[in-house]
Formats: structure tokens, C-alpha cells, sequence
């Protein structure tokens, strides 16, 4: 069994990886949840977010397609 951080924990990580990974799109201090659909970041399930590197692998992350 893998032991993951909390919910917030991770949250956050993703988030600071996000705007690592695509900072001429993703800026923390004025994003919006309507950026966040409007362009289809990855933040907006776990299984976008898996698969795009943002978070650990976990099993059944494919079930986690719902929006966050």
C-alpha cells in the first residue's frame, strides 16, 4: 500500500508543477478556475493531472476523470 500526502498537499504540488511546467500559461497569483477550463489544463482532474506528470501515479486514477 503507497501512503500519498493530503489532498491540500497534493493540490498544491500540482499546481507548482503546472506552472513549472507550462509558465507562459499558468501563473498562480491570477489564475482562475474559467483559465482553467477555458484552456484545458491539466488541473482539472486527477487523471488529466496523472497523465500529464503533475501527480504520482496511483491505481485507479483512470476512474478519477470528474472534475476537481
Amino acid at each position: 500500500m503507497v501512503l500519498l500526502p493530503s489532498w491540500y498537499s497534493l493540490n498544491i504540488k500540482m499546481l507548482w508543477a503546472m506552472q513549472a511546467k507550462y509558465p507562459a500559461t499558468v501563473d498562480l497569483k491570477t489564475i482562475t478556475r474559467e483559465q482553467i477550463a477555458e484552456q484545458n489544463l491539466p488541473c482539472r482532474s486527477v487523471k488529466a493531472a496523472v497523465e500529464d506528470g503533475l501527480l504520482p501515479l496511483i491505481p485507479g486514477y483512470r476512474y478519477m476523470d470528474r472534475e476537481i
